[in-house]
């Protein structure tokens, strides 16, 4: 049941990423050359548990490898695998990669997406949450975070186009084949919920559905989960 809920997330999970920054309303950016580190280093607290290093997507795949086979309208055409990864860079920062490739094995590369969030603050723990039958925790942490800044790359126009359509808003335009940094910093906050869960072979890293207003009351079918 756990993979199945899983499954039908993910498309719902990259397609709503693709739309994340360009349609925030409240800084419109412009494009300067900046420093966007995604090394992965040190470490987050969630309660009494610590994130670090960094995550896969969790697929139906064993074992795990973050590349998932699937197509959908939201992605860059031509689209027939995605791969997605969350990379923990300090005790406040996170960077979450997102690649979308035209084979099935996530060889052949359309474009790849690092965006970084800053100024992570755990704000306190939620409970009684629905766990959708067994698949996600009935506890969690209320955190916040900003988007900060972005790394990203159009191999083919087909990605390159869909990069330029997220990032309209920021005065970057992208050209096929050059790897651009640029800043995505806001004002706005955005509002989560974040848990983890050990199981002894597997860390799972659950992340709720992003809100610009507030915290997401519970978990839901659209919310994606890492693992390593």
């Amino acid at each position: 049941m756990k993979k199945i809920i899983l499954w039908t997330a993910l498309i719902s999970v990259v397609t709503l990423f693709i739309g994340a920054c360009a349609k925030r309303d409240d800084a419109t950016v412009t494009a300067t050359a900046v420093t966007c580190d995604r090394t992965a280093s040190g470490s987050i607290t969630i309660g009494s548990d610590t994130v670090s290093s960094s995550y896969l997507m969790d697929t139906p795949n064993t074992p795990e490898t973050g590349c998932y086979a699937m197509t959908s309208t939201g992605f860059p055409t031509g689209t027939q695998s995605i791969s997605q990864q969350r990379i923990i860079t300090s005790s406040t920062s996170f960077v979450d990669y997102v690649g979308y490739f035209s084979d099935t094995a996530c060889a052949t590369g359309i474009s790849y997406l690092y965006q970084k969030y800053s100024s992570l603050s755990v704000v306190g723990e939620v409970t009684g949450l629905s766990t959708l039958s067994g698949s996600r925790p009935s506890s969690a942490y209320k955190v916040t975070y900003k988007s900060d800044c972005a790394t990203a790359k159009g191999e083919i126009d087909a990605g390159t186009e869909a990069l330029n359509y997220q990032y309209s808003n920021t005065g970057v335009y992208l050209t096929t084949g050059t790897e651009q940094t640029f800043s995505t910093e806001v004002t706005q906050s955005t509002y989560n919920i974040w848990a983890t869960e050990d199981n002894g072979s597997v860390i799972s890293f659950y992340n709720g559905d992003d809100s610009q207003t507030d915290y997401p009351s519970g978990w839901n079918n659209n919310d994606t989960n890492y693992v390593k």
